[in-house]
């Protein structure tokens, strides 16, 4: 199956991964950061990709003050998949008790 390089694809799919796997993180917010950030789009063409369907990623400059544009970018794409993770957490009783 070829990448659609939508973001919410990417959400979505990382979002089935911590469904799967936060279990086998002893802090839900350790598993948050790292599921998200094994999400990001390493290579220069994904990242190119991602830009080129979801424009929007470039178009602010990263809270982490880069000036780099490809890192702005996978910067970006970080807090979006954090933050969808952070909003599924807060939006299921179950697992929002266990954010400190």
């Amino acid at each position: 199956m070829e990448k659609s390089y939508l973001l919410g694809d990417l959400i979505e799919n990382t979002i089935d991964e911590f469904k799967r796997e936060y279990k086998n993180y002893s802090n839900i917010e350790d598993a948050i950061n790292e599921i998200a950030d094994s999400n990001v789009p390493i290579y220069y063409y994904d990242i190119a990709q991602y830009l080129a369907k979801n424009f929007t990623l470039g178009q602010t400059e990263s809270e982490f003050e880069s000036k780099e544009a490809f890192k702005i970018i996978t910067d970006n794409i970080y807090n979006e998949l954090s933050n969808a993770l952070y909003n599924y957490v807060h939006n299921n009783k179950k697992l929002s008790c266990l954010l400190s």
